[in-house]
Formats: C-alpha cells, structure tokens, sequence
C-alpha cells in the first residue's frame, strides 16, 4: 500500500516505466530478443501484478543491462521506440534506489521459519530513516519520495509518536479507507525487537533520525514496558493456560518522547547484521534474580541470535516467558503487499 501510494506520484517516472514493462513483455514474445539476452547472460523475469517486488525486480533486471548493449539489441531488431534514454535511467537508478529496502522488507517479512513481528519496529524506522535522506539528494523521483514518507507516517503513525517524529507535516495527502495508525502504537512492536538477540537497542542506537535525547527517552520507556508487562505475566498462577493481555492500555505516544547498480553500494535495512555483529561486554552465566537484572543481563550478551532468549531460559526466566507470548505474533497476516 506505502509503494501503492508513492508509485501514483511517480509521473517523472512513468515513461521509463512504460519502456521497461514494454521491454520485458517483448523479451518473452520474441525468441530473437531472448537469445540476444542469453548471449550477454541476462534474462528479465516475468513481472505479475499480485507483487509489487516481482515489478520492482523487473526494472532491475532491465537495469542491469548495460544501456548501449540493450539500445543495440533493440535497435537491430526494430524496436528503437523502446530504446532506454541517459535519463530514463537517471529515473530508474532513483527508483530503484527509493523502493531497494522496501523490496528487502517485503522479503524479509515472509520468512516463515524465524520470528517476524521483532522486524516490524526496526524496518519502519529504518524506512523512514533511509527516504528522509534520500529526499534530499533525490532529483527526479522526489515528489515520490514525498509520497513514500506521507504514507508511512499516515498509516504508521502511531508507532512514529513513539520517537517523537512529527507525522502531521506530510507533503502529499495520502486517502486510507481504514486508519491503521493507531494500531502501530501498541507497544508490542517496541517490545517484540528488543528482546530479540539480532536487534536489541541497536536498531535504536543506530538511527540517524533520531536525537540523543529521544534514544534515551525512548530505550528507558522500553525498558519500563518490559519489566511491567514481565511482573504482570510472571504473577499469574498459571502461565501456560493464562490469556495474557500484553498491552491493556492504549499507547503511551503521549505520556512520554518517544537493489541500485553494481556500481553504487547498496542498502540495507540492518547493517549491523550484515557486518557481522557489534561488540557487547560479556557477562556472567549466573541467573539474574530480577526482571531488571535479566534485561540488563540479555543486552550485554554477544550472541545476535533471533532466539538467544530462549536458548537461554535458564538466565531469562522472566523475559522468556514474555517472549513465548510476544514473538508468537506474526508481523501481518495478510499478503506482504499489504502491509509495505
């Protein structure tokens, strides 16, 4: 739906559009088109309307084809309307460059062997982080840009209020049949990232969108939810019948300030994870004897494992009861397109 929106005001774009779908189409009605491709071992997989990504991957097939060797193929079989111009690909190149983490998200959010909902806070300010800045260095796309900013903040907003992110400023009016907005504000989506060894605060601590202030406003406020939502679970009697309500109060917005060329670089939603890992102090194996113990305890671990906290239920008996009952939740159950 955010792509949906930002794709209606990419007019600058949509001659370079047209010319790639029109590009792809003809590659698999023409075998002569085909085996010219073959030849430089390039292929342009079939774009369906049901996914947005499998379009997007189409223009980055297309892309990828050196402009001089596909405008000579297209040239020598009669088809020089559909020749690629010095600026349809200026306009792709941005394109592709605005809609790279969306793509990563989309493949990131179907996995269906690993917790998802942990995802869900990290990728929407990290998406909002990576078009603030591209806003200002794009130069054909940008009313797009705008667009994609504008409908994150209107159908996330809630968890934007979070950080304290203005999400009344949007450039472009972006019309929702149902407000989603304050569904983002559950804590959940807070929670559900920290207590997950691959994000922790990290996903917090690296945010350029973010001021000093506002990270520690929002990591104590985390923390608090945790160990509130922990003792409030932990005193029942019977936790493997309980149905727990995690999150029983409305969200606390108001209560406190909280793929391109080759030869560009590519992006990518978390860094960190694909570095390697950032260095953490070691602790004891010694089992916390508090809910505070334990977090500050998780948070020192090295380990960037998904499901470090269960692996180690021993050492987090408190935060893993929590988490069974968190990462439970898938991050959407509706088609992927649906949600980005």
């Amino acid at each position: 739906l955010v792509v949906n929106d930002g794709i209606k005001h990419a007019a600058n774009a949509t001659a370079a559009l047209t010319k790639v779908a029109k590009i792809a189409k003809f590659s698999h009605s023409s075998t002569l088109f085909a085996e010219e491709l073959e030849n430089f071992k390039k292929t342009i997989p079939r774009a369906t309307q049901c996914r947005w990504n499998s379009q997007f991957l189409t223009v980055v097939a297309v892309s990828d084809i050196p402009l001089k060797t596909l405008n000579d193929i297209l040239i020598k079989l009669d088809k020089k309307e559909l020749c690629i111009t010095e600026k349809n690909k200026e306009v792709l190149d941005e394109f592709m460059t605005l809609l790279y983490l969306f793509n990563e998200a989309t493949v990131l959010i179907q996995a269906d062997q690993t917790v998802t909902i942990s995802m869900v806070g990290p990728i929407l300010l990290n998406l909002l982080s990576d078009l603030e800045l591209e806003r200002k260095k794009s130069e054909r796309v940008y009313l797009m840009c705008d667009a994609l900013i504008s409908s994150l903040k209107t159908r996330f907003g809630g968890f934007y209020k979070h950080f304290s992110i203005d999400t009344d400023n949007c450039k472009v009016k972006i019309n929702t049949n149902a407000n989603t907005s304050c569904l983002y504000g559950d804590p959940i989506f807070l929670m559900s990232a920290v207590i997950d060894g691959r994000f922790k605060f990290q996903w917090i601590n690296d945010c350029t969108l973010l001021s000093d202030l506002t990270k520690t406003n929002i990591i104590s406020t985390i923390k608090q939810c945790l160990i509130e939502a922990s003792i409030k679970l932990n005193s029942q009697n019977k936790l493997d019948n309980a149905d727990v309500q995690i999150i029983t109060e409305e969200a606390r917005s108001n209560d406190s300030n909280i793929p391109p060329s080759d030869k560009e670089k590519k992006k990518s939603l978390f860094p960190t994870l694909a570095s390697g890992s950032f260095k953490k102090a070691k602790v004891s194996n010694a089992t916390p004897k508090s809910v505070l113990d334990e977090l500050d305890g998780f948070l020192k671990e090295d380990n960037m494992a998904h499901n470090l906290i269960f692996k180690n239920a021993s050492s987090y008996q408190s935060l893993c009861h929590l988490a069974r009952k968190i990462m439970c939740v898938p991050a959407t159950s509706a088609p992927i397109e649906r949600v980005f």
